[in-house]
């Protein structure tokens, strides 16, 4: 791999432009991070890491309902494995701030290994019990929290800063793929080799990942040298919250992504099993296809994002808010299941549009000194206040019923996309434009870390 270059290096300003008349070149430009052999190497190894946390995710509350779990015990479960984001992915920005990125990976895989075979033996010796799947989650939970702003930053690590806005689409874009393909091949092994087997295929697929990232550690396109600092991790992360909270672009980007998650992802998404078989009258097949539709719309979006959205995200993150707040009414009204299956189609697409080029802008207007702690905020806010947002569209659904806390939810959204909109528009910077307002970039913070580009 050549020598690492800036953006002035390599002859390409951080902006590419608006987005109007984009050619078939340019569009390639959203897949340029594949030109390097370690960013390839990490995106499969992306594929196969959502896998595997699907995986997981699908067999932990299966073999709770195969144990006889209540509702109650798998809402337990499924809290256990969310919630530890809210509290310690914060502290996992820190770490990925202080810590070599890649040795955090390697031990965060190598515990979902150990912890996806122990799972296996404890299914296939008969030994797992509620509480016990209850602690397997929470651990679970645990690790995610921490591998998640380690994970997200680290792309940082594997690319020029040119193609910084090309990786974050394509990391984004490998996890989407995952959400639609890992359900579903879940649910195969389990009906035809047991949940056991899910559970070792899981590991297995965690190990390649292990594998990969010490591979990278030889091909990273530039190192992130941490030197010594005194200040507290509460300290740490105060810093990471100012900086985020004074830039509007991140400000805002945070903002519409966590109202969008809360009132739009997480409405749609607890209250589903519900408005299908009692809004659309459909079983548990209308419902399956009803959720494969879904997730089929978010993997359009990532890679229409990644080929399409360059410069300037602000009208893809208001036109994604408002998309979502529109369908999400639209689908409040609806009794047609066939119209429902193409509107929930357009709901995944615009959900991925707003949290894919969301992310794309924290990521581009950040420094490396920050990355990791700004990138435990977004995991914070988008995915810690899941609970919040399931809670929510709960209470509603039994005061006002399933479509009115729906429309409530778009009307919510809308409110807040218009807002937002009007906000950023004071912005006068796109967010792959690493200079501020004042035409100066912003500079890593003293004390915290230095990049050194290398070439491998």
């Amino acid at each position: 791999m050549a020598s690492a270059s800036g953006p002035d290096q390599s002859g390409r300003s951080g902006s590419d432009g608006d987005d109007q008349g984009t050619s078939p070149a340019e569009r390639s430009e959203g897949f340029r991070a594949l030109s390097h052999a370690g960013f390839r190497v990490y995106f499969g190894g992306m594929l196969l890491r959502g896998t595997a946390v699907w995986m997981q995710m699908v067999s932990l509350p299966w073999l709770a309902v195969e144990l006889g779990a209540s509702p109650a015990q798998l809402g337990l479960i499924a809290g256990f494995q969310f919630l530890p984001t809210l509290v310690i992915s914060p502290i996992g920005g820190v770490v990925a701030d202080r810590v070599d990125r890649g040795r955090v990976l390697t031990l965060t895989q190598l515990a979902s290994v150990a912890q996806a075979i122990a799972l296996a033996i404890v299914a296939s010796s008969g030994g797992a019990t509620i509480p016990l799947l209850a602690a397997f989650a929470l651990s679970f939970g645990v690790m995610t929290a921490i591998e998640l702003p380690v994970r997200q930053a680290y792309v940082a690590e594997l690319i020029p800063r040119a193609d910084l806005t090309s990786a974050v689409s394509l990391h984004a874009t490998a996890w989407n793929t995952t959400r639609f393909i890992g359900p579903g091949l879940s649910g195969l092994i389990i009906a035809t080799a047991g949940v056991e087997a899910c559970f070792l295929a899981s590991a297995a697929a965690a190990f390649a990942v292990t594998v990969s990232i010490i591979w990278l550690e030889h091909h990273r396109y530039h190192r992130v040298e941490r030197t010594p600092t005194n200040a507290g991790i509460i300290e740490s992360l105060v810093e990471g919250a100012r900086f985020a909270a004074r830039e509007p672009q991140i400000r805002w980007a945070l903002l519409l992504v966590t109202a969008g998650g809360v009132l739009g992802i997480q409405v749609f998404q607890t209250l589903a099993p519900l408005y299908v078989s009692e809004a659309l009258g459909l079983g548990g097949g209308g419902f399956g296809a009803f959720i494969a539709l879904w997730g089929g719309g978010a993997v359009i979006a990532s890679y229409v994002v990644t080929a399409m959205a360059r410069g300037d995200r602000r009208p893809w993150l208001v036109g994604g808010m408002l998309g979502m707040a529109a369908l999400l009414g639209l689908l409040a009204v609806l009794e047609s299941p066939p119209l429902a299956f193409g509107s929930v189609i357009a709901l995944g697409f615009c959900q991925i549009a707003l949290a894919q080029n969301a992310m794309v802008t924290v990521q581009s207007s950040t420094p490396d000194a920050l990355r990791g702690r700004v990138m435990g905020l977004y995991t914070t806010l988008f995915q810690g206040t899941s609970p919040f947002g399931a809670f929510l569209a709960g209470f509603l659904g039994e005061v006002i019923g399933i479509r009115g806390s729906m429309a409530s939810g778009a009307l919510a959204l809308g409110s807040v996309a218009v807002i937002g909109a009007f906000a950023l528009r004071r912005a006068r910077r796109g967010p792959d434009d690493p200079t501020g307002d004042d035409g100066v970039r912003p500079a890593p913070f003293a004390g915290t870390e230095q990049t050194t580009d290398h070439a491998s």
